[in-house]
């Protein structure tokens, strides 16, 4: 069964559209539309707008209210699948599940023409190099699950194209009071491009259910209580999947974008989920690892579906026994049951937003512990400033629950707060900055967009090096085990890139971005009574169809189009520099320079300037909008050397304190050599040493301290063409610092820094 243009499925017949803004009459009217829809008031205020006296006859509306709009949206423009409901009992008591037809919700972004041109429809291995030695991952087709699924699957099924699903399960909090919460269920497939996957605007991603949500108060036994959760989730789940266990067997006719038909096998192929949702759809119990055999003696798919599977033939405290055997939770039908080539166990992926994230959360908390809260807190707030860090002035401890971009802030600075802090009892901090430095360097290197055998067997030894160093945690009495699931899912990462590609494929921070959309603003858009998620679930179908009639007129005003053959062409990234287009001053003199900048040597800078440069933030003390001080801030950067010869690497580039951005009058053109002209842009700087050959052997970083021509700082002009990127620098500070000394002057009352290589993946990959 081939799926219909969205062209024809609006106009029936297949008669040739006339008015590309159908079923609206005017352009005006449908922008109108659209607005009310995606951005504008509430329903009242839509109505009591529209009763204005001739207002919709002078602008041509085709609606005259807001239920006029809802009729035409809902009956005359085609959309995504639509929702429906099913009454599920458990524990005596009836609670709805809200899902779509997942075999529509995978044949939608499939057949979407927007993604034709970046589909992946066979596994490939990728090489580093023609020995085809050094593996490379980095989409989904790339791992070794879709390649021997697909051997598989052609022994019995040749010509086959695997769709590999994606699932992801999440609950989230509808109200900041009270306990009305939603669960959600997200679909999308591994065949798009994770470059297309991570643009929230391409909605590559479906919403495929409202999971319920039972609070099964009467049940006080608190194992019964799990077990019926525990059957509700698996008995939802099954429901939704059940229409992919047919296909996935035999196969069924799918058409892509560019209208290629092909015999098509959707397959369940990863669950990007939390720890607790993990624990749930894989039958294990909270601590039990699914992925190896720490928790139980054999990992065998074969026997635990043997125990699963027998509960019709044993009576229920047979049942609960067998289970406990086997280790795992007595759930009746495990949804994982009818699709074919699943092996939960492998499906489930490690997850850097919450399981690494629970790794920094302990950290933090240990670091705190050994060297005391207010020493880490005034290290924070001494931190200097860069435009891509959050200044934590009050501290890191008192957030209460990080985020994980609050997470991420905290690993760009964790290792120079406690480089050159004291441990107690003169206990050696070496091992702790060890065990600090592994873990940061294993966050950063498995997040990398791309990954090969070498990298991977990097991540393998800084792992067992975060290990090898954790004792000194023991030894100061902060913590007695470190049995602890999130600690012990570190080592899986490997095998989860191995199999599904790089980490950034099955990240649960690219769905939980959707509960904004698709949660809470459908939520804002309710009256909050008891039927909420079936008023969210409408007002999500709505939007649906809006934003598929916006996508078809914007393909309609661009002449419809050639979609690109297959294979897909490279994504093309643009890179370029930004200068601030209005500037803080104009006509500066140079003596001011040298005063409000510290551009002391100004004309004689000009003389030995490199060729190109990063670009930051350069501002004099100033009085802002609300008539406070605004205190200065200059930022460090990487300059890349002259005609280096290496191209990457620290000794690359030098590190620079930049002091003005500025350009100059015509009427300057004599400072240049006669037929130089001036660029249009150029940057005063102040120069720090040059890297060492090698990073410090303790935490890894390298050390540098300001430049000195003399007794004056060394400095030069260059210009603003390209650069490398901007830099932080960690101050190196003992036990004792000076009270007079802060975050805005730290910068010029230090003189010896290290380097930070935790800014960005970038910088990580620049300096480290």
């Amino acid at each position: 069964m081939l799926t219909l243009p969205y062209s024809v499925t609006l106009c029936p017949l297949g008669i040739a559209l006339i008015n590309i803004w159908a079923p609206f009459a005017l352009e005006l009217d449908w922008q109108i539309a659209r607005w009310v829809k995606l951005h504008g008031p509430s329903s009242t205020s839509l109505n009591e707008l529209l009763t204005i006296s001739e207002l919709p006859d002078s602008l041509g509306l085709s609606f005259k209210s807001h239920q006029k709009l809802n009729q035409i949206i809902d009956e005359q423009l085609p959309g995504r699948p639509p929702f429906c409901h099913e009454d599920i009992v458990i524990a005596g008591v009836t609670v709805l599940l809200y899902y779509c037809d997942i075999i529509e919700c995978v044949k939608a972004p499939f057949g979407d023409p927007q993604f034709a041109p970046y589909l992946h429809l066979t596994p490939e291995q990728h090489f580093y190099n023609d020995t085809c030695i050094e593996r490379v991952y980095h989409d989904m087709n790339t791992g070794d699950w879709w390649w021997v699924t697909q051997m598989a699957l052609e022994a019995v099924k040749p010509d086959a194209t695997i769709v590999p699903v994606i699932i992801s399960l999440n609950k989230t909090q509808l109200t900041l009071f009270g306990d009305k919460s939603a669960y959600l269920m997200y679909v999308t497939i591994g065949n798009i491009s994770k470059a297309i996957q991570h643009k929230l605007s391409c909605r590559a991603a479906v919403l495929l259910a409202y999971l319920p949500i039972a609070k099964l108060k009467h049940v006080t036994n608190i194992d019964s209580h799990c077990r019926a959760t525990g059957n509700l989730v698996h008995a939802a789940l099954g429901h939704i999947l059940q229409p992919m266990a047919e296909p996935g067997h035999n196969g069924m006719l799918m058409a892509t974008g560019s209208r290629i038909v092909l015999h098509a096998h959707p397959i369940l192929a990863c669950d990007v989920l939390n720890y607790p949702e993990q624990c749930s759809t894989t039958c294990g119990k909270y601590g039990n690892c699914f992925w190896c055999t720490c928790a139980r003696e054999c990992l065998d798919l074969d026997s635990i579906l043997k125990t699963l599977l027998s509960a019709d033939d044993l009576t229920p405290l047979e049942f609960e026994a067998a289970c406990e055997a086997a280790d795992i939770r007595p759930i009746y039908e495990p949804f994982w049951v009818g699709p074919p080539y699943v092996n939960i166990f492998r499906s489930t992926t490690a997850d850097n937003l919450h399981q690494l994230g629970g790794v920094v959360k302990h950290l933090v908390k240990w670091v705190s512990q050994a060297y005391g809260h207010s020493a880490i807190d005034a290290r924070c707030y001494l931190m200097p400033k860069n435009h891509n860090l959050q200044h934590f002035s009050g501290g890191i401890l008192k957030l209460q629950r990080p985020t994980g971009m609050e997470c991420a802030n905290v690993c760009h600075i964790l290792l120079g707060i406690i480089v050159g802090l004291w441990l107690p009892s003169n206990v050696n901090a070496a091992p702790l900055i060890h065990c600090v430095h592994a873990a940061l360097d294993y966050f950063y290197v498995t997040q990398y967009p791309l990954q090969t055998s070498v990298i991977l067997q990097y991540i393998k030894d800084t792992l067992n090096h975060f290990h090898a160093n954790k004792f000194i945690f023991l030894t100061l009495g902060i913590h007695t085990h470190f049995n602890i699931p999130k600690i012990h899912s570190m080592q899986h990462f490997i095998s989860s890139i191995q199999l599904f590609g790089s980490t950034d494929n099955f990240n649960t921070a690219y769905f939980e971005r959707l509960h904004i959309d698709w949660t809470k603003n459908a939520y804002r858009a309710t009256n909050k009574k008891a039927d909420h998620i079936e008023q969210m679930t409408m007002w999500v179908m709505c939007r649906e169809k809006v934003l598929w009639h916006l996508d078809y007129v914007a393909w309609h005003q661009q002449d419809h189009p050639h979609i690109p053959p297959l294979p897909h062409s490279d994504i093309p990234h643009c890179m370029h520099i930004h200068i601030a287009k209005y500037l803080n001053y104009r006509n500066v003199l140079f003596d001011e320079l040298a005063l409000a900048y510290g551009a002391c040597d100004f004309e004689q800078g000009q003389q030995d300037a490199p060729d190109t440069l990063d670009c930051a933030n350069a501002n004099p003390p100033h009085i802002g909008e609300d008539g406070k001080l605004v205190s200065s801030r200059f930022d460090t950067i990487l300059v890349r050397k002259p005609n280096s010869i290496e191209e990457y690497g620290v000794h690359a580039f030098h590190v620079a304190q930049l002091c003005a951005v500025f350009s100059l009058p015509r009427t300057a053109e004599g400072l240049f050599p006669e037929g130089v002209s001036p660029p249009p842009y150029l940057a005063y700087i102040e120069w720090f040493s040059p890297f060492l050959r090698s990073a410090d052997n303790t935490h890894g970083m390298y050390r540098i301290s300001c430049s000195f021509k003399g007794e004056k700082r060394a400095a030069c002009l260059a210009p603003c063409f390209c650069y490398a990127s901007t830099v932080h620098l960690y101050s190196c500070l003992g036990p004792v610092v000076p009270p007079t000394w802060t975050s805005d002057n730290i910068l010029e009352e230090c003189s010896s820094f290290y380097v930070n290589p935790f800014l960005d993946r970038h910088t990580h990959l620049t300096v480290y």
